[in-house]
Parts: C-alpha cells; structure tokens; sequence
C-alpha cells in the first residue's frame, strides 16, 4: 500500500529541483525584452541587488533608495509588476509588511534561520552515527552549549565596549 502511495504522489507531486539550472521559470520572468537571459543583463542584475539590499539599510532611507531604483528600471517585462509588488508590500508606508518586521539594519542577533542550521550541523558533527546512544547525545549538546554561551558573552563584551567607547567620544565632543 505504501509504495503504491508513494508511487501515485511522485506522479502527481513534481520533483523540486535540486540545482539552480533545474529551476524552470517561465519566459518572461528570465529574458529581457531583447532576448537576453536576466543573469547577463548588468542593469537587471544592479536592479535586482537593490531590491535585495533593502532590508539591510536604515529603515528611514529604504523609501528613497527604492525609488532611486525604479527610476532606473530597466527595460524588461514584468519590471513595472516588480517595481508595483515591491512598494504594495515591503517599501510604501502602509504596506502589507511593516519596515520594523522585515528590516534588519543595525541587528546583532541572526539575521535567517542559518543559526538553526548552523546548530544542527554542528550537532550533527558530532555525533558519530543517526542514532547515538543517550550519553553521547547529552555530551555533544552540553558541548554546543557551552560554545554558544561563549559566543554569546564574547558578543555581550563587545557591545558593552562598543557603548563605553560610544560614550567617551560623546563626552570628547562635547568638551
């Protein structure tokens, strides 16, 4: 029964791709207008390098700088729909998306999920085998503790550094 199961949902499902060259767009999301793939267009390739850029600027520049970039839009299908999404959602004041939850200018903790990966290859690692006896798993999470605990006092030092020498310079400046 279950291979039958697993044969019907690979017949159904389609198989996500594992490569970049597996991913299938349609047409007019990967040419310019001139037939051109996207990839070897340096203007569609800055344009699109801003729009991912956006969440690591100040939150009061990102209106501006969006708007510098779609003033130099180039000349390609879809990008007036591109330029429309990305206000609608992310840029405009009342966008579906407020700035404070998607911008991350001036963060210190992880800015993805690749601290959660990181922790679970550094687990991994560490572990000999799928199914490590109890012992040996307490073991190597007691290890990745402490090192995390490190790391993060480590951090916790250099920022309260960074305030101290952030109060000197306020009071060197305003003597």
């Amino acid at each position: 029964m279950s291979s039958a199961l697993y044969r019907h949902r690979q017949k159904t499902i389609p198989v996500l791709p594992q490569t970049r060259s597996e991913v299938d767009l349609q047409d007019s999301w990967t040419q310019t207008a001139d037939g051109r793939p996207y990839r070897e267009d340096p203007e569609v390739c800055k344009w699109i390098r801003r729009a991912a850029g956006l969440p690591l600027l100040p939150q009061n520049k990102i209106q501006d700088m969006w708007f510098h970039a779609m003033d130099n839009t180039p000349d390609v299908p879809r990008a007036v729909a591109f330029n429309d999404y990305i206000v609608t959602t992310w840029v405009d004041h009342g966008a579906r998306l407020p700035l404070p939850l998607w911008n991350h200018h001036g963060t210190t903790r992880p800015r993805t999920n690749n601290n959660l990966e990181g922790f679970h290859n550094r687990l991994n690692r560490g572990l000999p085998h799928r199914h490590p006896n109890i012992y040996r798993f307490v073991e190597v999470f007691r290890k990745v503790e402490q090192a995390e605990r490190a790391n993060n006092s480590t951090l916790e030092q250099l920022q309260e550094a960074g305030r101290e020498c952030t109060e000197r310079w306020r009071t060197v400046s305003a003597a």
